[in-house]
């Protein structure tokens, strides 16, 4: 029997995701939370088109919506799609639009949006240059691409690579910030800016940790307080940078 590729994703990322259904939403208290959405409210302006490519349930097309013309949201959960429409509905969103898609091969035309992010997904797709290379298709040009990159030489990507293998998920692309930056170069794609996390979260990674986690919270408090983060900060520091656990990019397309 043959199956449908697009049929296996969506059974594979309906097996890590399912279980979020009710529960994925945002954490206020964390910082790569409100960094996500600063950086979309500081580069979508009221009259873009805006693609929010592995959207979920609406996480971040929710509250952009009200800052822009209109966003889009595909995805390959039907579940998460399902709440997203719903609540869409529910709020009167007109310029909220929600429908199932894949990330490695976008179902919109060239040059459709003023802005495309894609926020915890780009890890999961079976080719993360392909989707990467479908976002740049259908911004416009001078547009903006907002991505979410996850770190190849961290214990954060093997601690997750092997979660996802468990949970029957094969797909698992980190890149290196070397890799990054070739893939921009080629692409002609100017990058603006980019954000590093996670560097000094490498410890909740170790053996055995784990079992103490609840013993050590007071660590997490000291790098990640409300008032000062402490992991960005070094994240970003020019020799960490590189083995950040992922970096939030946000490019031209020129």
């Amino acid at each position: 029997m043959n199956i449908n590729p697009l049929n296996k994703k969506s059974y594979t990322s309906d097996l890590i995701h399912n279980s979020l259904i009710y529960s994925y939403g945002f954490n206020l208290s964390s910082y790569s939370a409100r960094l996500k959405l600063d950086l979309l409210l500081k580069y979508v302006k009221n009259n873009n088109a805006v693609l929010d490519a592995g959207c979920a349930n609406g996480l971040f097309s929710f509250p952009l919506a009200s800052f822009c013309k209109e966003v889009h949201g595909i995805d390959i959960n039907q579940h998460f799609l399902e709440i997203a429409s719903e609540k869409a509905k529910e709020k009167n969103a007109n310029n909220l639009h929600f429908v199932f898609g894949d990330v490695e091969n976008i179902p919109f035309r060239d040059k459709s949006f003023d802005c495309v992010f894609s926020y915890s997904c780009l890890v999961l797709v079976e080719d993360i240059y392909k989707a990467m290379k479908e976002c740049l298709r259908v911004v416009k040009k001078n547009g903006f691409i907002i991505l979410d990159i996850t770190g190849k030489h961290n214990l954060s990507q093997v601690f997750w690579k092997r979660d996802y293998q468990r949970k029957g998920h094969l797909n698992f692309n980190p890149l290196s910030y070397k890799e990054l930056e070739t893939f921009c170069s080629l692409n002609n794609i100017k990058i603006i800016e980019t954000h590093a996390l996670g560097f000094l979260d490498q410890w909740k990674y170790l053996p055995f940790v784990s079992r103490f986690a609840s013993k050590l919270s007071f660590i997490d408090k000291f790098l990640h307080s409300e008032s000062f983060d402490l992991d960005y900060v070094v994240s970003n520091l020019p020799f960490f940078k590189p083995f950040a656990n992922r970096w939030y990019i946000v490019c031209q397309k020129i």
